[in-house]
């Protein structure tokens, strides 16, 4: 078979996803080229309305869980923006940007995508943040712009939220891996690396 493959499959918006997200980096620097690495966005937030202070309350209160149970720093301050929507699809599509138009970049995106949303309390739903944001990875902001509304980056999005809900991943993060007989769950919610290198070196001789 070619080389096994884990997918991550996570969202933007995903507070249990950044709290995750340095144990799937530390996994992915000790297992690359080995093992293919890929992002799948799930769309946790679509459709949302503005918050109302509840919702607000509610939000933090998860993020300090986050926070105590895996280490991640988080700000705890939402983007001070009138405007701004807990809406996933549009920083959905610009991570599909990525990952169809500049690969090699889709790593280090991510993670500058949520830690400006985490630690910066930037706006990450705003076109011109996102814009702005891929501009430090020598993005072009009006080709970004464009893509942003192209009919093929909105179904391929869309399809990877399809594609998601299809395979289970009801609740992020959640990790698969392929190594040689199709996708099988590797973890779901936050786990750790070397929970994850275990699963890993069980299932080798699959591949080897």
């Amino acid at each position: 078979m070619e080389k096994p493959q884990i997918l991550f499959v996570t969202d933007p918006l995903c507070s249990w996803c950044w709290g995750t997200l340095p144990e799937v980096e530390k996994l992915r620097h000790k297992y690359e080229p080995d093992i293919e690495f890929n992002l799948l966005m799930a769309g946790l937030q679509i459709g949302s309305k503005a918050m109302t202070q509840t919702n607000r309350q509610r939000l933090l209160s998860i993020w300090e869980d986050v926070t105590q149970t895996t280490g991640q720093r988080i700000s705890g301050r939402l983007p001070d923006d009138p405007d701004f929507v807990y809406h996933s699809e549009i920083p959905c599509r610009v991570v599909k940007i990525f990952q169809l138009r500049k690969p090699q970049a889709l790593w280090p995106f991510f993670n500058r995508l949520q830690q400006a949303f985490y630690l910066d309390a930037i706006n990450i739903t705003r076109i011109e943040e996102l814009t702005r944001l891929a501009f430090e990875f020598e993005f072009p902001t009006g080709e970004l712009t464009d893509q942003i509304h192209h009919p093929h980056i909105i179904e391929a999005t869309r399809e990877d939220f399809m594609t998601a809900k299809q395979m289970g991943a009801l609740a992020l993060p959640t990790l698969y891996m392929d190594s040689g007989k199709g996708m099988k769950l590797l973890a779901g919610g936050y786990t750790t690396a070397s929970m994850l290198e275990e699963i890993i070196e069980a299932r080798k001789t699959v591949w080897l």
